[in-house]
């Protein structure tokens, strides 16, 4: 997967293309009420300077985080609900494939992971 196909699965080019568009119209209603209130200059480049620190900050936690109906979930929620899924498929992943592959360890301290790959055999 090409990070381009990542950054669209994770809505950040959404999100960048979204913040650019309010940003930039939040800074042309700005520009009117300021003349029309005689606000001093400072008060332009200020509120440009905020929507510009705000950009990074936006992109990195939609990046992180979705938002779905359920609310706010972090990239892992998904991943592992994903998984829960993808585990019952017939020529899906098995459990056995996730316990013993290495690759799963950046998982392992989450309780839900391992109570989804614990082999059933070994509760006994």
């Amino acid at each position: 997967m090409s990070i381009f196909q990542e950054l669209n699965r994770r809505n950040v080019v959404r999100t960048a293309v979204a913040y650019t568009i309010i940003g930039w119209l939040l800074i042309q209603v700005m520009e009117m009420a300021a003349e029309s209130f005689e606000a001093p200059v400072w008060v332009m480049k200020m509120l440009i300077t905020i929507v510009m620190l705000g950009f990074l900050p936006v992109l990195l936690f939609s990046w992180a985080y979705e938002i779905t109906p359920e609310g706010i979930k972090h990239e892992r929620d998904r991943a592992l609900e994903l998984l829960a899924e993808i585990i019952g498929v017939p020529g899906g992943l098995t459990r056995w494939e996730m316990y013993l592959d290495p690759r799963w360890d950046f998982f392992r301290d989450d309780e839900r992971f391992n109570d989804l790959i614990r082999p059933h055999n070994l509760d006994r």
